[in-house]
């Protein structure tokens, strides 16, 4: 009994194995197909309920024959959701591909240790190996499989670290760093022994948390009166703007033929109501450049310009280009960032931070608040020198900056409006943005958000601009969103609801408190936000515009956190 159980023992463990590893599969798939119905992910039914059917219904077969029709349904099945049933392929199926991936490897490898002699383990081994090596019975042959999982993922974000230390050290590019048991030595590019500063990270886990919400996104929305507390509160003291440690002086401040904002994305967008606000303090003349064209447009600047990037990691590749370039022409340059030691942060002659704590979701919405809370502050700051701006109206502007969080949080408070209003309109294939002045800004971002999470096609355009060419677009039908935030071109930009609707369109107001009936007249649907100074008003109009796009996108069913195709950080050309 014994000799029969030696002689055929491998055999047992390698069914043993084989039956195991197929369980395995099995429930990889049931649990991520549980995670994906939970978040919502787009698609991801039928590829799931496809995979457990695949892999029970192969279970049975001879390894090798389970091995290829493993493999031709897994790309058939890929090729029918992205060409046939849902264009392009999502990130749940692309996911559902990952866990294929596993299984096929579990079964190459049994397959060829079968054929080969070899002994399986008796345990269903940990597939993010980039080897598997085993040693046969009798035959004494090593096969090694090479799966198709990588072995090892370094990160570089601090939220990956945060729950084990708070003390970190950035490095340097062209610098290394060998880590052994005894410690860690960093080396410069000439490969010399250095010592690293540390730096201690003023935030905890739970901020990189979803605290019991059920999206990123939605808790960023949530935490925007606090993260205005952290950016405005410290910087206002008696009355007056101090800004930490800036080496501008008052008379490169005096001397400032121009100020050029350079950014990408929604940071680009803060720049576009940052031109408003800043000739309107300043008046100075202020351009907003994409970094992505800023570098090769041949941009005019001298050692009297001033260039103001915005980012919210510190590491978007445009912007630091832009940054170098800026540099390199002889301009004066102040980064407005979140990430402290980043990249932008360390190359600007300047960096003011804007405290928002880590940002989880692709879209921003709380870095965005807090990089206009803190340009308009730059703002504020350089009246007190340039004397644009009589001491009352900046303590006026000032006390409402300081009213900003308690608005936010009133207005937060509620908002079943918005949800209902984006019940109605999700449905829609095109929306357009329109507004003038700041309401002009605020649709770009507003656009932005909407078709970055809810994958609609959305434009914003000054409304002026409507006969010039955009109305051609508007049918019976078309949703329209129209800002009429900014009082001194309210009766304009009714004029210009009342084309659209004339044409068709179904308009969905935004507008002041102060505002509504008014606009209750022309539009289909109002949202209001507080009353504050103008210059302020972009900071509570943005709230409405994210949380239309976040309900608009949880309705059709989006990724929300991780929207098809985009990066939290652009670290690409």
């Amino acid at each position: 009994m014994s000799a029969w159980i030696s002689a055929n023992l491998p055999y047992l463990l390698a069914g043993i194995s084989v039956g195991g590893q197929y369980a395995l599969i099995a429930i990889g798939y049931t649990m991520v197909y549980g995670i994906l119905r939970l978040i919502n992910f787009a698609h991801g039914d039928v590829f799931m309920v496809a995979g457990l059917i695949m892999v029970y219904a192969t279970a049975s077969l001879p390894i090798y024959i389970s091995v290829i029709l493993v493999v031709v349904a897994t790309v058939l099945l890929g090729v029918v959701i992205e060409k046939v049933a849902y264009k392009p392929l999502r990130s749940a199926p692309r996911m559902s591909v990952m866990i294929s991936a596993i299984g096929v490897s579990y079964l190459l490898q049994n397959c060829a240790l079968y054929f080969t002699g070899g002994l399986p383990q008796v345990y269903p081994h940990i597939p993010f190996l980039s080897k598997v090596v085993q040693v046969g019975p009798a035959t004494t042959k090593m096969v090694t499989i090479v799966t198709p999982i990588l072995t090892l993922v370094l990160v570089c974000a601090l939220v990956a670290l945060i729950k084990y230390t708070k003390t970190v050290s950035y490095m340097e590019d062209g610098e290394l760093a060998v880590v052994t048991r005894d410690g860690i030595q960093v080396y410069n590019n000439l490969r010399q022994p250095i010592e690293k500063e540390k730096s201690i990270v003023d935030w905890d886990i739970s901020d990189a948390e979803k605290g019991g919400y059920e999206h990123f996104m939605f808790k960023e929305i949530m935490e925007q009166p606090e993260v205005l507390r952290k950016a405005a509160f410290p910087r206002i003291k008696n009355g007056r703007v101090e800004l930490e440690a800036l080496s501008l002086t008052d008379d490169f401040i005096r001397q400032l033929s121009r100020i050029c904002i350079v950014a990408c994305g929604s940071s680009y967008h803060v720049g576009m109501v940052g031109k408003y606000i800043l000739e309107g303090l300043l008046r100075k003349p202020v351009d907003v450049a994409l970094a992505s064209e800023f570098r090769y447009a041949s941009p005019i600047i001298d050692e009297n310009s001033l260039v103001i990037v915005i980012s919210q990691s510190g590491e978007t590749l445009d912007t630091m280009a832009a940054l170098r370039e800026a540099k390199r022409l002889g301009a004066k340059t102040l980064g407005i960032v979140n990430v402290v030691g980043s990249t932008i942060a360390k190359e600007s002659d300047d960096v003011l931070y804007t405290w928002a704590g880590p940002e989880i979701a692709v879209a921003t919405t709380k870095a965005y608040s807090s990089q206009l809370i803190v340009l308009g502050l730059l703002g504020v700051y350089f009246t007190q020198v340039l004397g644009t701006m009589p001491d009352d109206e900046r303590e006026e502007l000032l006390r409402q900056i300081q009213l900003l969080p308690s608005k936010m949080e009133e207005m937060l408070s509620y908002t079943e409006d918005i949800q209902y209003f984006a019940s109605q309109f999700f449905n829609h294939e095109s929306i357009f943005f329109i507004g003038r002045n700041l309401d002009y800004a605020m649709g770009l971002e507003g656009s932005l958000k909407l078709k970055e999470i809810s994958y609609i096609h959305s434009e914003a355009y000054a409304a002026g601009e409507l006969k010039h060419g955009t109305i051609s677009l508007i049918v019976p039908g078309t949703l329209v969103v129209a800002l009429a935030t900014y009082d001194p071109l309210f009766d304009k930009a009714v004029s210009n609801i009342v084309e659209v609707k004339s044409r068709g369109a179904t308009v969905l107001g935004l507008t002041t408190e102060g505002r509504e009936s008014q606009m209750g007249k022309v539009a289909d649907a109002v949202i209001t936000i507080p009353e504050t100074h103008p210059l302020l008003l972009p900071s509570l109009s943005v709230v409405p515009l994210q949380l239309f796009a976040y309900y608009v996108a949880l309705q059709r069913g989006c990724d929300i956190d991780k929207p098809r195709n985009l990066a939290k950080s652009v670290t690409v050309e």
